[in-house]
């Protein structure tokens, strides 16, 4: 699916293809939430298909209904493993594989790797050859919502394509007509910081009953009427990127609302009240310091530290805030 504020990228992309100008290797960057899985899937449809239609794969041919079916077997898509936080070299050894043989059904082989990212360092260097030694006609299609977190070496042999973050307008216009919004869509993308997929995820799962919760827990927490090693045994069975981003997302609003009277750089619009209220009782400084622990704490969950003693950590830092 191309979503109507990818337009530019998908006609820039068309023209390279009818150019013969198409790169082997290209990164999609942008936000989490935006839709480049799936711009690349519509993109990785379109060179399969064998007779497209006003710039479109045409959903009839044989490509196009293997590729549907996921059962193409010129395309390979590498994604961290369930249960797994990284792309591992055995992934790559598998993708390196399937590289060295001839196309089948297409003129070309596609790949698409996700969360380009997660790919361990072993995984980076195991990719790098098979983008310097293409073999044979191949488009490869990484994406990642963290450019910076990978190798310069891997970067700069791709042809970089920025998604940027839609125009509240042409988002808050696709988001309604979603329909069966539990928020309106001002609120829901300024949840999300303007990431309509997101947004939409955020208006369909228990994931605004769940932030209520948490944010009734944060408060109590911070006047001191929560015990943090209890919420701690609580708040570990959640998604701890979630819970994390969350925090990180309360305490930034925290900051803005001590420094500017401007509500337009609030992400939390539905909780500008009671975030005041709170912070107005926090200095400054304490402010940056929880902000920088709960980042710190956030990264953390990229490696093997111990969940518990990092989620207690940081709640008794915030239970103590106010006392700072």
């Amino acid at each position: 699916m191309i979503y109507p504020w990818q337009q530019n990228q998908w006609t820039s992309l068309l023209v390279r293809v009818k150019q013969k100008k198409l790169p082997h290797a290209l990164f999609f960057s942008g936000a989490e939430g935006i839709g480049k899985l799936d711009f690349a899937r519509e993109f990785a449809n379109y060179l399969l298909c064998n007779k497209p239609i006003d710039n479109t794969a045409c959903q009839r041919c044989n490509g196009c209904l293997l590729f549907i079916a996921g059962s193409h077997p010129d395309v390979s898509i590498v994604a961290p493993l369930e249960n797994k936080k990284q792309i591992g070299v055995d992934q790559i050894r598998e993708l390196g594989v399937f590289l060295s043989l001839t196309a089948q059904k297409a003129k070309q082989k596609v790949v698409i790797v996700e969360q380009a990212d997660r790919m361990n360092n072993n995984a980076v260097n195991g990719l790098l050859k098979n983008l310097e030694e293409p073999s044979g006609p191949t488009v490869m299609m990484l994406l990642s919502h963290r450019l910076q977190a990978l190798p310069a070496t891997l970067v700069s042999r791709c042809q970089v394509m920025p998604f940027p973050q839609p125009e509240l307008k042409v988002a808050t216009q696709w988001l309604s007509a979603q329909g069966n919004l539990e928020l309106e869509p001002e609120v829901l993308l300024s949840l999300t910081h303007r990431a309509p997929l997101n947004a939409l995820k955020m208006s369909r799962s228990s994931d605004l009953t769940a932030r209520s919760d948490r944010f009734r827990d944060f408060v109590a927490l911070i006047e001191q009427q929560n015990d943090p090693i209890k919420l701690a045994v609580s708040w570990v069975k959640c998604s701890q990127v979630q819970l994390f981003i969350g925090l990180q997302s309360w305490l930034s609003d925290m900051i803005k609302l001590k420094t500017t009277a401007d509500l337009r750089f609030i992400s939390n619009i539905d909780l500008v009240d009671p975030l005041q209220k709170i912070s107005a009782k926090i200095g400054i400084q304490t402010l940056f310091k929880s902000y920088d622990l709960t980042s710190e704490s956030l990264r953390l969950t990229e490696t093997q530290a111990n969940s518990v003693l990092v989620l207690e950590t940081l709640l008794i830092h915030l239970s103590c805030m106010r006392a700072r």
